[in-house]
């Protein structure tokens, strides 16, 4: 039994965030006013809920609403996000 084990730590991946607008390989869609589905959802959700919510739930509140819209050919999208955090990250408050 051989295992190829890396001399890099994983440790250098943690407490990382990526939040995509939606999954690799497809489009991410925008209004031509309104601009960005995602980018739209996610400043509402961070002005609603920065002071009670941490930035994973306020996530997945973007990912609940995004999914929900439709475009006018019944396009869709869903956001893709990826967290390593060991503990809730807050914004701080508003002052």
């Amino acid at each position: 039994f051989n295992l190829d084990v890396t001399t890099r730590s994983p440790g250098q991946h943690i407490n990382m965030l990526r939040a995509m607008s939606t999954v690799n390989g497809y489009a991410a869609l925008r209004h031509t006013q309104k601009g960005s589905w995602f980018i739209g959802s996610l400043c509402d959700a961070i002005d609603s809920h920065s002071s009670s919510e941490h930035i994973a739930d306020i996530l997945t509140i973007v990912t609940n609403e995004v999914s929900k819209k439709r475009g006018s050919n019944d396009e869709s999208m869903v956001p893709n996000v990826k967290s390593t955090f060991r503990q809730h990250v807050y914004f701080p408050p508003r002052q």
